[in-house]
């Protein structure tokens, strides 16, 4: 038998306590809608892997540098490009997420991730009152070079989990541009320059400078999300996961903005209707009396 001092065992018991991840079930609000806009502090009821809260991106690129319009074989200019005077506004305009529902922060991918360790941000809840379904609304933000499921830099899909039953399961290709049509989702901006990495190409033979255009897998986007969901239990684990190659740096990204969760019927409904509720339960009662 192996004797373990009572100081050890409190002192690995202490460890455990610090090093495991912490997951607090916070209640939901009587009111039937919980909302998370992420512009003050996140509370116990997330825990985010390699996902923060950061600033909204507030214009894209007006104006681009050398560096930011390239050349290469299928794209090389017919004059001597030494010869332009930079900066040059932009060929796509600038749009900025602030113009389309976003505003303060919203909870951004923060950390490299892949299919085998994803990033996952978690919300808990608990004591949710009585209810037979829920909303859930929210806004996407897919930004930049995300790849598709093959080569070098694929990158895996964006998932949705409720109570661990996936209902979103997407594999979202650069900046967003094949989210139309989607299940649940609504194009709120459509592929445009609004964010810090749009980058252009020369058009091939072009014969001056504003025969340029845009790197395609620069392109942003924003799409509103709604959609029902049959939920009647008590408690409630919502998870929104990324497997972002570069989801650490700016160069590819997805974003979350203005969370929210209503319990269908919400509980004012329910109280309005108990007593009508009583009323026809008397009723059957009297023509069916035992």
């Amino acid at each position: 038998m192996i004797f373990v001092s009572p100081k050890a065992l409190v002192g690995f018991v202490l460890l455990m306590l610090v090093a495991a991840p912490r997951v607090w079930a916070v209640d939901f609000p009587i009111s039937g809608v919980y909302s998370q806009n992420f512009d003050g502090a996140i509370g116990p009821e997330w825990n985010l892997d390699r996902w923060a809260a950061s600033g909204v991106y507030s214009l894209g690129v007006t104006q681009v540098n050398s560096g930011q319009v390239r050349t290469n074989d299928s794209h090389i200019p017919a004059f001597d490009i030494g010869t332009v005077s930079f900066p040059l506004d932009s060929v796509v305009p600038a749009a900025s997420f602030l113009s389309n529902g976003f505003s303060g922060n919203w909870l951004k991918t923060s950390g490299n991730a892949s299919t085998t360790t994803p990033g996952i941000a978690t919300l808990t809840l608990s004591n949710l009152p009585i209810h037979t379904s829920i909303d859930l609304t929210f806004l996407l933000a897919p930004m930049d070079s995300i790849d598709g499921t093959t080569g070098v830099n694929a990158d895996g899909p964006f998932v949705v989990r409720l109570d661990g039953v996936v209902i979103i399961n997407k594999q979202i290709s650069s900046g967003g541009g094949n989210m139309p049509g989607t299940p649940g989702f609504t194009t709120v901006m459509s592929l445009t320059n609004a964010s810090s990495n749009y980058s252009e190409w020369w058009q091939n033979g072009a014969t001056d400078e504003s025969m340029r255009e845009i790197q395609t897998w620069t392109y942003d986007s924003a799409h509103s999300y709604l959609s029902n969901f049959t939920h009647t239990a008590s408690t409630l684990v919502l998870e929104f996961q990324h497997s972002l190659g570069q989801g650490g740096s700016n160069d590819e990204a997805f974003a979350i903005e203005n969370l929210g969760i209503t319990l269908i019927p919400e509980p004012e409904t329910l109280l309005l209707l108990a007593p009508n509720l009583f009323l026809i339960a008397a009723a059957a009662r009297r023509r069916h009396p035992r």
